[in-house]
């Protein structure tokens, strides 16, 4: 049978001082037209290497296209989960209108096919979607006004002479105190869940409960020990609210009086009774 022969020209087969020595390859095909015998070593290596190559560019290609398909599909994904808050607020209702459309359709062909059972489920689903979606609006609008109050209450507090580290602890302890009203606006209420007032009779407002819960616990104000301003103990009045400013001015003038005088039961019964009205003051309630 005759075999032909390819002859690639020229071939390296060994390198020298001078470069590559060069000379003829001959590669034996069969008539199926396929390779037959041993190639040269140095064609076999090249071979290898081009195929080890190609292999893995192709390798590469087909992780790129993988990755590229699959964030593709992770994007397309996240934008359908993102859908229903992205949408337009009008094109959000009419697709909700659509919705409910539909059921309805669903709902009445089950009727009309007595299958009374499978169009009270959907009702049943609807009804608790519904109050679902509703809690979470009353839920979320909740924890908007009463973010809003702790502001309010940080705020007074601050403006009062509160210590920074007390903000927080006094935001939470005072927050309960905070309720909302049929228009939404906070109130102070009382233990009764009322609105509560002050010593004046007056609607209580976050600033003076704040300003009356700090006359009573001075610990949470800023440098209230220590500072003259004619206190007893030397306490500071600057951050006391009027009403308990007055009736610690009189506490001390009759603490004062009292020890120039410490037999006059009359002085020890008016200083009682500024005690009292101090207590009354600090509370700020009526």
């Amino acid at each position: 049978m005759w075999i032909p022969r390819l002859s690639l020209v020229p071939w390296p087969i060994r390198q020298s001082p001078w470069g590559y020595l060069w000379d003829a390859v001959q590669i034996e095909l069969g008539a199926d037209g396929k390779i037959t015998g041993e190639l040269p070593d140095a064609l076999k290596a090249l071979i290898g290497t081009q195929v080890a190559e190609t292999l893995k560019t192709k390798e590469k290609e087909l992780s790129d296209k993988a990755f590229n398909e699959g964030f593709q599909k992770g994007n397309a994904k996240k934008a359908e989960e993102l859908k229903p808050h992205l949408m337009d607020p009008a094109e959000r209702e009419r697709v909700k209108t659509l919705e409910k459309e539909l059921e309805d359709r669903k709902i009445a062909d089950l009727e009309q096919g007595k299958k009374y059972e499978e169009a009270g489920k959907i009702r049943d689903e609807r009804h608790a979607k519904e109050i679902a979606e509703k809690n979470e609006a009353i839920a979320k609008r909740e924890s908007k006004l009463r973010s809003g109050a702790r502001s309010e209450i940080k705020a007074a507090a601050l403006k009062y002479g509160a210590r920074d580290e007390s903000l927080d602890e006094l935001a939470a302890i005072l927050g309960g105190e905070i309720d909302f009203d049929e228009h939404l606006d906070p109130f102070v209420k009382d233990a009764n869940g009322k609105p509560a007032v002050d010593a004046k009779n007056q609607p209580m407002t976050i600033e003076g409960r704040v300003r009356a819960y700090l006359d009573s616990h001075r610990h949470h104000v800023k440098g209230s020990e220590g500072q003259g301003g004619g206190a007893r103990g030397g306490a500071s009045f600057d951050n006391l609210s009027d009403d308990v400013q007055a009736a610690q001015t009189k506490v001390a003038a009759a603490e004062k009086a009292l020890a120039d005088d410490p037999r006059n039961n009359t002085l020890l019964l008016d200083l009682h009774k500024a005690q009292q009205e101090l207590n009354r003051a600090k509370s700020g309630r009526k």
